[in-house]
This record gives C-alpha cells, structure tokens and sequence, in this order.
C-alpha cells in the first residue's frame, strides 16, 4: 500500500489529511493511522498519508501549484474543522463551512471521473448527432488550441494563418455544427487529452474557489450542525460528503442533479457528522443508514477507525451504487461544468 516509488512533491491527495486523521486508529509521533478497507486488496492499516493519493494527481505542481494553493485552503479549513469536531459552530463562519465542502466536491476522483467521462461522452454525442452541443469554453479553447498547434495549420502560408485566427475565434462553434468532416473529427479526437483538460480545469477550479461555483450557492440555504456518536461510530468514503434532494429519499453524489439541495451529509470523524440541512428542518439520523449510503456511493475504497464485522460487512457493498452519470445528468453538468 506503500507509495515509494513518486516524489513527494508529486504524491497529491485528493481527500486532505485533515479530514483522514479524524478516522485514525493510533498515532505514532505525527503519524496517523486508519483502516483501509479496498475491494480487492481487503483491508489493510495504512498511514493517512498513502490514503486517497495519487502520483501527479493535480498535474505538475512545479508549474501549476495547485499543491501549494490546497496548503493554503487547508490551513484555512484546520482551525474551523477543529471546532466542528468539538460541536462548536460560529454562524459567522457558516460561508467558511460552505466553501470547505465545496472545496471537498470539488477535490474528489469522483468528479474527475464524471467529468473524463463528460468529455468523452461529448465526442460520442457530436459523432451522433450534429446539433448544437453546449459546449464548455474550456473545451473550446483547447479545440483552438489544437488546431492552431496542429502541422496542418503550421503549413499553410502566413498571412492565411494571420486570416484564420480570428476566423477560427468567432467560429469555432460553427465548426461542431456544420457536419464535422472525419479527418477533421479524427484528428481532434486524436490529439485532445480529456483526462489533462479535466486536470486543468479541476486545478483552476481549486485555486478560485473565493469566486463560488454553483456548487456552493447550492449549500447557501443549507445550517450546519454536528451530532456526535460513541468513537468508531462513522467510516469516510472516497466520494467525501453525500447529498439527499428534495425529489428523492435516496442519498446521493453531491454532483448528482435534483430538484433542489435538501442536505448534507459529511463525517468529519469517526464520532462526528457534519449536517447541513434547510433551515428549520431537524432530521433523525441513523449512522448505520449514512454509512452504508457512503460505502455504496464510494467508488475505490472506504477508511474507518474500527476493522470489526460491521465495517466488514460494510466492505461487501462497496461501490454498488457508485455509477457515474447518465446522458441527462452530463448534459446538465456541462452546463455548470469546471470547464469554464
């Protein structure tokens, strides 16, 4: 489980460590310990620093710096996360609060899985189908990008390259609509790197999080509050927060569409919750139940301070509800995409 074999400047997490160590089992100096609980690897002890990190997960971070712009939220986030585990909420900090989960949506594999996926799926459609696709302007600059990089382009003499720049800006929509020719479509579908653009909107994203996505405008009406349980009590998914709408009883991923937010659901150790509901409304909650919603919407692994029967049995519904996103779902996601 060890990850030795990447430099550290390169080790990303995609879940903060100051989110992990409130599922720790032990401490040893400053080293935290959980439970990892894989479907495959079984469970295993890992140090939280091995837990929910990926090699270059964010890109570069000698170029891009999104590492050093995620230490600084972090120590933004500490102080508050500190509080909440001691059920202490300062209404004044409420926004910090929407921002911190959002920061957690925003982070997680999940959405850059989703959204690899919305990119992907992009490509399928416009193969399909020649209508107008809502297409992201990030997508669209790396369109322009591509092209203008592209040997074709190169070729072609400079004061025609001088004409077509601009040309190519005003449109380059015209050019998904008007019958995409099959060299044209090949070679962008050759040379766009969906999972990179995902990377680099993802990144961007992070580092502006002051300027709010849909996202956290979403958790505006929402009051947090924090119910505290005997210690062992929550396991954390990789999916972070889960989301309830007020069209469905179901939980769900926070990414996923509804009628309208109805709460959420983060635990923030392995004895508190974080909720967040409509003001006014006081739920009864059943850790069981948000447990198992966690595990099932999870798609990798989950950590818990305990390994016993229960978060065994817990370990054998992991993943069973953690699909992506269907065509309606992406197109509503393009629209509020990080791709912007």
């Amino acid at each position: 489980m060890e990850e030795q074999q990447k430099p550290a400047s390169q080790r990303q997490h995609f879940l903060p460590r100051l989110l992990l160590k409130g599922f720790a089992h032990r401490k040893s100096g400053k080293e935290y310990y959980v439970h990892e609980f894989r479907r495959v690897q079984g469970t295993h002890e890992v140090n939280i620093k091995n837990v929910a990190v990926s090699g270059s997960f964010y890109g570069d971070s000698e170029k891009i710096k999104t590492e050093q712009l995620l230490s600084v939220k972090e120590n933004e986030y500490a102080p508050i996360l500190e509080n909440l585990r001691k059920g202490q909420i300062d209404p004044a900090r409420k926004l910090l609060i929407d921002e911190f989960v959002t920061h957690l949506f925003v982070r997680s594999k999940y959405i850059r899985d989703a959204l690899t996926q919305m990119g992907q799926g992009a490509f399928d459609s416009i193969e399909k189908n020649y209508a107008q696709p809502k297409i992201p302007p990030g997508f669209r600059k790396l369109v322009r990008e591509k092209i203008l990089a592209s040997d074709e382009f190169r070729a072609l003499p400079r004061h025609q390259r001088r004409l077509m720049g601009p040309t190519l800006d005003r449109n380059i929509d015209k050019f998904f609509l008007t019958g995409i020719p099959t060299k044209a479509f090949q070679f962008l579908r050759g040379n766009i790197d969906i999972q990179e653009l995902v990377k680099r909107s993802q990144s961007e994203v992070l580092g502006k999080l002051s300027d709010p996505p849909q996202w956290k405008e979403k958790l505006e009406p929402l009051a947090w509050s924090v119910r505290e349980y005997s210690s062992g009590t929550f396991v954390l998914g990789d999916l972070g927060p889960i989301a309830r709408f007020m069209d469905s009883d179901d939980f769900q991923a926070p990414i996923k569409g509804g009628a309208g937010l109805d709460s959420i659901f983060l635990p923030i150790s392995s004895q508190h919750l974080l909720v967040g509901q409509r003001k006014g409304k006081a739920e009864g909650i059943d850790p069981d139940v948000i447990n198992i919603a966690s595990v099932e919407l999870s798609r990798d692994f989950f950590v818990s301070g305990r390994n016993t029967d229960r978060e065994r049995r817990y370990l054998l519904n992991l993943g069973k509800r953690s699909s992506l996103l269907d065509e309606k779902e992406m197109q509503r996601l393009a629209q509020e995409s990080l791709m912007e």
